[in-house]
């Protein structure tokens, strides 16, 4: 599969439909392109072109870009975003399993393993315009790894990960070269 497939997979007449309905939300709809290469990047650095049929969950993950990638390579895929019931509307359109989910306290509150955590161009972690510190990450790790499958991966991308390195040091395997990797 090429990125060519994957956006005509995702960009069919009917989504170009739901998107003249939604032009206020220019972010997600005029950016597609953007997007969606983004997603496609992110699925080829985790391997998921190559690996088998995986369990993977996508924290925020906005219009469902990337769960639609991994669908398209064969793999189980939903999202979780926060807020903005337009993601529901676009998730459901494109037949991506993802909802509102409660976080509260840097817990995620969904039930079941996963073999693949992603979180991509995170924001969930700024707290009335401040960042996590070491120990909310560690809260928020904590929840994620119990979520993880005995051999699964945490893939982020921050912007900051400052806080973020303090609170899986000496905790957990990582890497922060490109994509932060954490597994146990």
């Amino acid at each position: 599969m090429q990125l060519e497939d994957v956006y005509k997979a995702i960009v069919t007449p009917e989504f170009l439909d739901l998107e003249k309905s939604f032009m206020d939300n220019v972010k997600y709809f005029s950016d597609k392109e953007k997007h969606i290469k983004r997603a496609w990047k992110y699925a080829k650095k985790l391997n998921l072109d190559e690996l088998p049929r995986k369990r993977i969950l996508d924290i925020g993950t906005g219009f469902g870009y990337f769960p639609k990638i991994c669908s398209l390579l064969g793999h189980t895929a939903e999202g979780t975003n926060l807020k903005n019931p337009l993601f529901n509307i676009v998730n459901r359109h494109m037949n991506v399993d993802a909802c509102i989910r409660k976080m509260d306290d840097q817990r995620i509150f969904i039930s079941g393993k996963y073999d693949i955590i992603t979180a991509f161009q995170l924001c969930f972690h700024k707290n009335e315009g401040r960042e996590w510190n070491a120990y909310e990450w560690e809260v928020f790790l904590r929840n994620a790894m119990d979520m993880l499958s005995k051999d699964g991966l945490l893939a982020f991308e921050v912007n900051r990960p400052r806080f973020l390195k303090e609170a899986v040091r000496g905790n957990y395997h990582y890497d922060f070269k490109g994509l932060i990797r954490i597994w146990k």
